[in-house]
């Protein structure tokens, strides 16, 4: 499940208006960005991942079986989880040489610190994130 999708699944399925409307706007953005990434890695000869991630697969499963707020809770914390660490990805950007990575992570970073502010914003109003967890530190949940 890319992030593209995981922004789909929260616009149809999000408890709450906000989170509908950050899943869209996700939905939207992410998959700009992986067109973006998909071209640059195209012209760099790397191969695009064909298989999508167990930890994706899991996370769908786990929201698909959230009801209500508490699916709002899970895929909030999700997307602050994931932008946290795609910033950190962006930084690392900079040390590589690849003029068309170091555009594209130049040209997202907005958008993707505009999705953790809004993620946390609405983990913020919904009672926040389980077990104290910070998303800004970017470690794995506790859980």
């Amino acid at each position: 499940m890319s992030y593209a999708e995981l922004g789909a699944l929260a616009a149809r399925r999000g408890y709450g208006a906000d989170t509908r409307a950050l899943g869209q706007r996700i939905a939207q953005e992410q998959t700009l960005l992986h067109a973006d990434l998909a071209r640059v890695a195209q012209q760099s000869g790397v191969a695009v991942p064909a298989q999508i991630e167990e930890r994706r697969l899991a996370l769908k499963e786990n929201l698909l079986a959230l009801p209500g707020q508490v699916f709002d809770r899970g895929f909030t914390l999700a997307v602050a989880q994931d932008s946290a660490l795609m910033l950190r990805g962006f930084d690392q950007s900079g040390s590589t040489n690849d003029a068309a990575l170091k555009d594209v992570a130049r040209r997202y970073r907005s958008v993707i610190e505009q999705e953790q502010k809004n993620s946390n914003q609405i983990l913020t109003s919904i009672g926040g994130p389980p077990f104290g967890y910070s998303p800004e530190v970017g470690a794995p949940a506790p859980f």
